[in-house]
């Protein structure tokens, strides 16, 4: 009698255990059976916590990702150089140290030599989201791609460009590319430093943080800047002229480690790749606003007096960035390096 009763009560739990396994079976597939774990990718900028870059650029693309992966992709964020300094940003992320990082070919030119060049050309494009549109199609295009990304262990997923940069000076107005001649300038180093050169001016190459005291002492004539770093370091105090002729921009974006990337879920894959696009295009477009606003506050105010250029200026300006073209073709000579340039060019003419 007692063993038929323990007979019952085993047979009422297993029927128990399976009913509560069907349930659980139901709520996996209720939920997605096939969902992954949760893939936290180690995040890096040399940029503060509190910049504008990570405000409008940074943090907006990883809730981004997050949000549109439904919480599976998560990132451990490193700013303020924790990681590395800028220089290192593709070798933290090429050897592992971080799965994605804040990058500008300016600080990495050996690595992404044509991308710390092509878009700093000056004269190439109107507004500088048709250079970031036009530079992240290039880049997902050989010889691009492996030129400066794959081979590197590394992809592009994102990209943006800095605002114009202009010469402000203290000293003359700069009417046409002659009148720059002999003027000290901050040169950015690169291509824009070799925009310096072409003027007839002489680089002087700083850190951004020495600009206000090599200007206000003399050391500096002018700086070849945007307005928005003109305003970031008080540089209208010591600035009488601006000429608004577009004298090159810089290229930032992200990249992610190659392997990373094809160890992810299609999907997720994709949904970095269009954050990453639309991300660069509203960072770009935001900049590009923001100086504007600025510039035109300096001149609007009588603070700096702005040369307005007359056609035939416009000519000689022209000529100017037709010649500069020549001369990094000439310097820059490679199949690459052209074929890049030729699809930068084209993709240009898509997004007129």
């Amino acid at each position: 009698m007692l063993s038929k009763k323990y007979s019952i009560l085993l047979s009422c739990l297993m029927v128990l255990l399976l009913i509560m396994a069907g349930c659980g079976s139901n709520s996996k597939e209720a939920g997605g059976e096939a969902r992954e774990d949760v893939i936290t990718l180690k995040f890096a900028t040399w940029h503060s916590a509190e910049s504008t870059t990570t405000k409008e650029y940074l943090k907006p693309f990883m809730e981004k990702v997050t949000s549109l992966t439904d919480g599976r992709v998560q990132f451990d964020f490193y700013p303020g150089e924790q990681l590395g300094k800028a220089a290192d940003s593709v070798n933290l992320v090429a050897s592992g140290v971080a799965d994605i990082s804040h990058f500008a070919p300016a600080y990495t030119p050996s690595e992404t030599a044509l991308g710390a060049v092509i878009p700093g050309i000056p004269g190439l494009f109107e507004t500088t989201p048709q250079g970031a549109q036009a530079f992240f199609k290039m880049s997902q295009q050989s010889p691009a791609l492996e030129e400066d990304y794959l081979n590197n262990g590394v992809r592009l997923v994102s990209s943006g460009l800095t605002p114009f940069y202009y010469i402000f000076n203290s000293k003359k107005e700069v009417k046409v590319p002659e009148d720059a001649k002999g003027l000290k300038l901050r040169g950015a180093g690169g291509v824009l430093t070799s925009i310096v050169e072409h003027l007839g001016a002489t680089p002087v190459t700083m850190p951004s943080a020495d600009l206000y005291t090599a200007y206000s002492s003399g050391v500096l004539d002018g700086v070849h800047v945007s307005a928005t770093t003109v305003e970031l370091y008080d540089l209208q105090e010591m600035t009488d002229y601006v000429t608004k002729i577009k004298l090159g921009t810089g290229v930032h974006g992200l990249v992610i480690n190659e392997k990373v990337f094809q160890g992810l879920p299609k999907d997720i894959q994709e949904v970095i790749m269009q954050v990453g696009e639309e991300m660069g295009k509203s960072i770009t477009q935001y900049d590009e606003e923001k100086d504007l606003k600025i510039y035109e506050e300096f001149v609007g105010s009588g603070q700096i007096t702005e040369h307005k250029l007359s056609e035939d200026e416009k000519v000689r300006w022209q000529n100017f960035y037709d010649g500069f073209k020549k001369k990094i073709l000439e310097n820059k000579k490679s199949d690459n390096f052209d074929k890049a340039l030729e699809i930068f060019l084209g993709e240009i003419e898509k997004v007129k």
